[in-house]
């Protein structure tokens, strides 16, 4: 029989392939007689470029930049022929915030604007940008002031004033996301993600207002309506993007799951395992989790899911939660054996329902 892994990262713990090669020395150490594999998978955010590396014939491009704060970081993205693969959550994301964290007004992403720039100074004409897990709400205006040899804090203004010379429309930037919220609204880059990324009541309302007035300016002066469909992701990063590049919108899921043939290692599994940090009803809005259970019924398998903790209660799937409680705190190591221990749970619990079916 044949188990595949296929997990997306766990926030701020174990990124996709960690788990899998986890889970696989796991399972294979009281497992000999089924073949155990893994696959690394990502829907956009922390963990793309992991995933696709061992796929693409690229060239990894290490500098210096700005984290969300504003603080020095070590950087990456990868160049493969004429495109570069770059992820925000690498440089402005949030498993990079200090502990004490600057409160999300203060935060932005010009830091991955400099990756970006980067990038077109080597003359690179198309780019991937993976923009799921962001500690940033600030719609792009940090990537742009970064872009435009403009300082940090002008994105940090209440009233922000666009460049005038369009000098990159000849870069295409194909935006993978995570979600396709509305940049505005209840449902939009603030009203839903900004409290995730810690920003208080009163933080949101004034966010919200920051948006409105951004794309209330993007469309008097370039005549583009940015509050459409995706726009909401990597906090609402793709509104200022758009009328400077040639810009698509794509699911993250999509794109990397094509890159790393997950469909094709799904069909030839029995069983099929995926699993992120928290399970909960965004795990199955357009997320890895819930394009997986997805894909494998569709061929039809039975998903089962291992996670950290799970929000929602699972009646149609197995499911395995390494914590009872959300607020359970681990180290590394910790968290590395409480996953192993997990995974050997469900290897245990395989081998029963196999022996008595």
């Amino acid at each position: 029989m044949k188990i595949l892994y296929a997990f997306d990262s766990f926030k701020n713990s174990l990124h996709s392939g960690e788990l899998g090669n986890i889970a696989v020395k796991s399972s294979r150490g009281i497992d000999k007689k089924n073949i155990y594999r893994y696959v690394s998978i990502a829907d956009g955010g922390e963990g793309s470029l992991d995933a696709i590396e061992p796929f693409i014939n690229g060239e990894k491009i290490y500098l210096d930049t700005l984290d969300a704060e504003g603080l020095d970081i070590k950087s990456y993205y990868i160049i493969d022929k004429n495109t570069a693969y770059i992820e925000m959550a690498n440089t402005s994301g949030i498993e990079n915030l200090n502990k004490r964290r600057t409160p999300i007004l203060k935060r932005n992403s010009y830091g991955t604007g400099i990756v970006i720039k980067n990038a077109i100074e080597r003359g690179i004409k198309n780019i991937v940008l993976f923009v799921g897990g962001t500690a940033t709400c600030d719609g792009g205006t940090g990537i742009i002031d970064a872009i435009y040899d403009r300082s940090r804090e002008n994105s940090l203004r209440n009233v922000y004033k666009f460049p005038e010379e369009l000098r990159y429309k000849d870069v295409k930037i194909t935006i993978a996301v995570d979600v396709y919220n509305m940049l505005l609204g209840s449902m939009g880059a603030s009203y839903v993600y900004a409290p995730q990324k810690g920003a208080k009541e009163k933080d949101v309302i004034l966010l919200e207002q920051r948006m409105s007035k951004l794309r209330d300016q993007i469309f008097r002066k370039f005549g583009i309506d940015v509050n459409r469909e995706g726009v909401g992701a990597g906090g609402g990063v793709i509104a200022s993007l758009i009328p400077y590049f040639r810009t698509e919108i794509v699911s993250g899921f999509d794109f990397i799951s094509s890159i790393v043939n997950l469909k094709k290692e799904i069909s030839e599994s029995d069983i099929i395992i995926t699993g992120e940090g928290k399970v909960d009803n965004q795990s199955f809005m357009g997320k890895t989790v819930g394009n997986i259970v997805e894909i494998t019924e569709g061929k039809g398998k039975l998903p089962v899911i291992i996670c950290g903790y799970s929000e929602i209660e699972m009646k149609k799937y197995p499911i395995f939660t390494i914590c009872r409680y959300k607020r359970a705190i681990f180290s590394k190591d910790e968290a590395i054996n409480a996953f192993a221990e997990t995974v050997i749970l469900f290897v245990l619990w395989s081998k029963i329902c196999r022996e008595n079916c």
